[in-house]
């Protein structure tokens, strides 16, 4: 989902990615607005994201209990990457 589109939560609770689940999260301006104390997203499959700009979310933009894949166009993060699962950053230039 995405293309250069905005997702806004309107102050409802997060997206959950049970197990065995597949989100592909790529170009969205803006995710934001989500109220969750699971966070923006809690993952516990496999997420995918890459050119997304996560902001003005209440608590943390991802709890990672799942596969995280970080790719291709940067991504950022206003209230971060949380939790005991797997985080891959393939293709995207870190300073």
């Amino acid at each position: 989902c995405g293309n250069g589109k905005n997702i806004e939560g309107s102050n409802v609770d997060g997206i959950y990615i049970a197990s065995g689940q597949i989100l592909n999260i790529e170009k969205v301006n803006n995710y934001s607005g989500f109220t969750g104390i699971n966070g923006a997203l809690k993952n516990e499959g496999i997420l995918n994201i890459s050119g997304t700009n996560f902001s003005g979310n209440v608590n943390q933009d991802i709890i990672n209990n799942g596969n995280l894949k970080l790719s291709g166009l940067a991504s950022s993060f206003e209230k971060g990457i949380v939790g005991i699962g797997t985080t891959t950053i393939v293709g995207i230039d870190i300073d």
